[in-house]
């Protein structure tokens, strides 16, 4: 299924003419029992961008968050949300409740939609970062807290 809704994402965003020549992508998956998933895919404009955090100069100490590294190299990023719904079937009955319990000979099924939420902003998608990196300190206003997946 995650390779379904890769393809879409990937369907959608490099199926479009801004993003032919681009080949670095961030995608952050953030799964929420209520709302299913939020995923943020993030375009880099130049690859070279993403490749200079890996150079001598990226220096940690320096850099303290995520939103440091972007106000720092002035990177303006290029992120579109998406917002899948899944709906588990167990022997073609919805379930609506969490766990889904199913015993053997049971046939489970996932249906699944994806809708394009649209471009995020810079602040919204700092805090999206900042709450999916691991911090010393305990933030708690978190939007964004719970099971995290990244794929770059």
């Amino acid at each position: 299924m995650l390779e379904k809704i890769l393809d879409h994402l990937l369907e959608d965003r490099v199926g479009s003419s801004q993003a032919v020549n681009q080949k670095t992508y961030r995608i952050g998956i953030y799964a929420n029992e209520r709302s299913g998933l939020d995923i943020m895919f993030e375009q880099f404009e130049n690859d070279d961008i993403y490749l200079d955090r890996f150079r001598n100069y990226y220096n940690p100490e320096e850099l303290k968050d995520i939103i440091d590294y972007y106000l720092q190299h002035k990177v303006k990023p290029n992120v579109t949300q998406y917002s899948v719904n899944l709906v588990p079937l167990v022997n073609g009955i919805h379930m609506n409740s969490s766990p889904v319990l199913y015993e053997t000979g049971d046939h489970l099924d996932v249906k699944y939609s994806i809708q394009r939420i649209g471009r995020v902003d810079f602040n919204t998608y700092m805090r999206y970062l900042h709450e999916s990196y691991k911090l010393p300190e305990l933030n708690i206003n978190n939007e964004f807290s719970g099971g995290w997946s990244f794929i770059i």
